[in-house]
């Protein structure tokens, strides 16, 4: 059961992933319809069905074109690679064990957790490509980050008779919020007004897991953004005034926490407790 699992969740996170490079071409590039069939971006031709397969196509092409031969990026098949790891990753984490066993009452609630998080996955690998190469982030891929966490997880809470996890997702949000609304205030350079909406729609996550998701997911994406910009200031690519995306570095540490915070944040408390004895 756990390898159809895997299975189901692999294949499913390939097509998601090749969605998410539609999402970012079409978005990224100020495209508002995403009806449009999907076209070589140096030829204009139409892409054929048989070469939209994720990741096997770009390889049976060598990377090019069939129509004309321009180069096909390889950031199209790591895209679809990362998104099909990330809802492997998703579908093994405890919260989700219940779809291994279909009879149990928890497999519903399971379910709709799963689905949140597996669309926080494709939305969220598209939003950091976009931010990190063109400095936006879509109003309308947060808005359905904040809405998949909302309706899944709510709905979620509500089957599994736990409103004190949608109280606390609630919170997450508003801190997050709070916490990255005054870092806009102070330093608006520093800190987008995307970056401010994207922190609120992931704390809705990062405070459903646990209060230790929510610190250890906002910690690690200071982290990594604090070490991008020195590197960048080490290798003289940037200055102390050039703007980051910070939005990549979000997205990252909020799976950080989904993933890991709560173990860690147990670690980081009971190794404190026994200093203190």
């Amino acid at each position: 059961m756990m390898l159809l699992v895997d299975f189901i969740a692999s294949a499913l996170g390939l097509a998601f992933g090749s969605f998410a490079n539609v999402l970012i071409i079409r978005l990224g590039q100020s495209h508002s319809s995403l009806r449009n069939p999907s076209a070589c971006t140096s030829c204009g031709k139409e892409i054929l069905r048989r070469d939209n397969l994720p990741v096997v196509s770009w390889f049976l092409l060598r990377g090019r074109c069939r129509s004309c031969g321009a180069r096909i990026s390889a950031m199209y098949p790591m895209v679809e690679l990362v998104t099909a790891s990330l809802f492997l990753v998703v579908v093994n984490l405890p919260f989700a064990r219940p779809l291994l066993e279909p009879s149990t009452v928890d497999v519903i609630p399971a379910l709709l957790m799963t689905l949140a998080v597996w669309w926080l996955a494709c939305a969220g690998v598209a939003l950091a490509v976009i931010d990190f190469q063109t400095m936006r982030l879509p109003n309308i891929l947060v808005l359905s980050v904040a809405m998949a966490g909302l309706l899944g997880l709510g709905c979620a809470s509500i089957l599994a008779q736990e409103p004190n996890l949608l109280l606390r997702s609630f919170l997450g949000a508003l801190g997050s919020l709070a916490i990255f609304g005054v870092i806009h205030l102070i330093s608006p350079r520093g800190m987008g007004m995307g970056d401010v909406k994207l922190s609120a729609a992931l704390g809705i996550y990062l405070g459903w897991f646990g209060w230790g998701a929510w610190i250890l997911g906002l910690l690690f994406a200071f982290l990594l953004g604090a070490g991008y910009g020195v590197t960048l200031l080490g290798v003289k690519k940037g200055t102390k005034r050039t703007p980051i995306a910070f939005g990549p570095w979000l997205i990252i540490g909020a799976f950080f926490g989904i993933i890991f915070g709560n173990q860690v944040w147990d670690l980081y408390l009971q190794f404190l407790q026994q200093a203190l004895v």
